[in-house]
């Protein structure tokens, strides 16, 4: 049953066309690759769902053991720190997290450089993520930055900083959001941005780890 659910997900990412008229898009990433599934990563009972923005553009993916993930790197580090894992290890890591994109196409401001994805091209993909979260039934949803977090708020306009490092409480949360029975915590992108410190990240994620004990 569930491998009829990845290939069928799958299948709906790729043949997906309704961002097609929004400027910026870039289609294909990695010979179209642009899914965890797509890299092997198979959709089982998880602990933590990551959420971050987009794919970039360059093509330096989070599952793609060829490329270094700046991403990558820096979020198993803060995992590492907050005691949430053991090692920096991609292996460890899928053992109990999963990690996906609001948005499932990349969206370019330049070359080598992403563009925020428009708040239709969220929409458009909010079926698709929400389903991931639905098949992997998580303890918590952890968004990190603010464009995923957008994905599941009733609020349209909010300030990152009087979310990050909390639970996110219900009455801010999208009723389809609230259905899938699972608690929503946001954070800060792990990469550096908006000059937001390294401790203040691992401090969340140390939070992250008292909240899945209970």
């Amino acid at each position: 049953m569930i491998f009829m659910q990845e290939s069928q997900l799958i299948e709906e990412i790729h043949n997906c066309k309704r961002c097609e008229s929004i400027g910026g898009r870039k289609y294909v990433l990695l010979e179209g690759k642009k899914t965890p599934l797509d890299f092997g990563v198979s959709l089982k009972q998880f602990k933590i769902i990551f959420v971050v923005e987009s794919p970039p553009v360059s093509g330096v993916y989070f599952w793609n053991l060829e490329s270094k993930s700046r991403v990558r790197k820096r979020l198993l580090n803060q995992l590492v720190k907050a005691g949430l894992m053991k090692n920096q290890s991609l292996e460890e890591f899928k053992e109990e997290y999963y990690c996906t994109d609001a948005v499932k196409c990349p969206f370019q401001e330049n070359k080598n450089q992403n563009a925020n994805p428009p708040m239709k091209a969220l929409e458009n993909c909010r079926r698709f993520i929400l389903r991931e979260i639905q098949y992997c039934e998580p303890k918590i949803v952890c968004t990190l930055g603010k464009t995923p977090l957008k994905a599941f708020l009733k609020v349209k306009r909010f300030r990152l900083e009087d979310f990050a490092g909390k639970i996110v409480e219900e009455s801010y949360l999208r009723e389809d959001a609230k259905n899938l029975r699972c608690q929503f915590f946001s954070s800060w992108f792990p990469t550096p941005r908006a000059g937001i410190p390294e401790n203040d990240k691992v401090q969340n994620m140390k939070i992250l780890k008292d909240i899945l004990k209970k």
